[in-house]
């Protein structure tokens, strides 16, 4: 049994936490969030030890994620710059899905509760959207041309977006989150709630197209198939969800703005013209594609000790690389931290994720109508994080956050339906 205080800690670690996802200039909301959680789990140890025990293979591999994370830390050039990292790009949030994964069961019985953290989400998302929007209306009074660009432009040096919120790629991950969790809870919900619920849905998907969020909205298109492949029930939603991807894209597309907002800086000629070299000149991907074999070839002769835990020493150490690709990192989470904390650090984590999958996809297998859709929303979730942790990487600080989320509301919520018997399964640890 969860005591009623404990709940509130972890409310408010959450609400503190999210803010942190969205806005700049909140680290230290980051260390309060994560100090409420570990004493949190000091508190509801018990609860802890059953999670791990009915889960166990997942967290012997998160086990030594932890393990091979300190290791980069202590042989790190810049140990307290690594250290900083652990505690603000991993560890706390790892506090924060087992926090979430132990009281998300007590917080769907409690009403009271579930509102609450409802409002939270729903509530901190909907700020950021209207900042984003006033800040907007501010800047571009009657022009509508500004208003079309405001999701790009808005970021650039000297404008208040770019003061305010942090960079369009750790953006794009939490509203990707939020993409998934509403349509999951307008499912589940059966009040007139799920409407406000949909709503969010559509306005964060249109945020990410209005934020030209490419890579965001791809993982979000191959995730609806590979759902809608593998689960016959949601075929039709899963056309759905791609009809209204592909309708708000094609509007962009045909409108002016295509380049602007989908196109932009990308030289499809070069790519496909095979000249590696070039590959530089092509635009966002073809910096990738240039500068992909060159991190790994870095990373192959240093397979099992980067260059220490954090973005910041990765940059430092690999200088000259990154002068030569132009990019700032090697644009792959897998990479980068194979990059950071040697080979094995890379294969846990990738088992612990495709562990994770696989249980959303066991479970799956034996659920109705309402709650399927719960957990296909987190699947597609997964699968479209995974596709963007391939050509963005999301290891920095509170990019990390919808992931970790992500696991909490799985674990959580097989929980709860095991316990209340809503469908025909046992938590599926191993």
């Amino acid at each position: 049994m969860v005591r009623k205080y404990n709940l509130y800690l972890f409310l408010t670690g959450l609400f503190l936490i999210l803010l942190a996802v969205y806005f700049r200039n909140t680290r230290t909301l980051i260390f309060i969030s994560g100090a409420l959680f570990f004493i949190n789990l000091l508190f509801c140890y018990k609860a802890l030890f059953d999670l791990i025990r009915k889960n166990i293979y997942g967290f012997i591999f998160l086990g030594l994620f932890l393990l091979f994370l300190i290791f980069a830390v202590i042989y790190s050039p810049y140990p307290s710059a690594s250290f900083d990292d652990f505690l603000v790009s991993y560890f706390f949030y790892i506090l924060l899905f087992l926090n979430l994964a132990i009281f998300w069961e007590e917080i769907l019985e409690k009403d009271k509760t579930f509102w609450i953290i409802l409002c939270i989400i729903l509530g901190v998302n909907l700020i950021a959207n209207l900042i984003f929007l006033i800040c907007g209306v501010d800047h571009c009074k009657s022009n509508f041309h500004c208003y079309i660009l405001w999701g790009l432009s808005g970021f650039n040096e000297g404008l208040p977006l770019n003061s305010i919120f942090h960079h369009l790629t750790r953006l794009s991950v939490i509203y990707t989150f939020n993409v998934c969790f509403f349509i999951s809870m307008f499912f589940l919900l059966k009040n007139k709630i799920r409407w406000i619920c949909f709503f969010l849905f559509i306005m964060n998907l249109i945020y990410l197209i209005w934020m030209g969020r490419r890579v965001a909205l791809l993982g979000l298109f191959i995730g609806a198939i590979i759902a809608g492949f593998l689960f016959v029930k949601f075929r039709k939603v899963a056309f759905s969800i791609l009809a209204l991807i592909l309708l708000l894209i094609g509007i962009i597309f045909v409108s002016p703005y295509k380049k602007d907002i989908l196109i932009r800086s990308d030289k499809i000629s070069i790519l496909l013209s095979g000249d590696y070299q070039k590959f530089k000149e092509a635009g966002s991907l073809g910096k990738r594609l240039y500068g992909w074999p060159i991190y790994l070839k870095w990373a192959i002769k240093h397979p099992f000790k980067g260059t220490g835990l954090a973005r910041r020493v990765q940059k430092k150490v690999l200088a000259d690389i990154e002068k030569d690709t132009e990019l700032g990192h090697a644009h792959n989470i897998f990479l980068n931290l194979w990059l950071q904390g040697g080979l094995q650090i890379a294969i846990v984590f990738t088992i612990f994720y495709f562990w994770l999958i696989l249980k959303v996809f066991k479970i799956l297998k034996n659920l109705d109508e309402r709650e399927f859709y719960f957990f296909i929303s987190m699947f597609i979730f997964l699968v479209s994080l995974f596709v963007m942790g391939s050509l963005e990487g999301f290891e920095k600080e509170t990019s990390f956050v919808p992931f970790w989320l992500g696991c909490g509301l799985v674990l959580g919520h097989e929980k709860y339906l095991a316990k209340n018997k809503f469908a025909m399964i046992k938590p599926s640890g191993n």
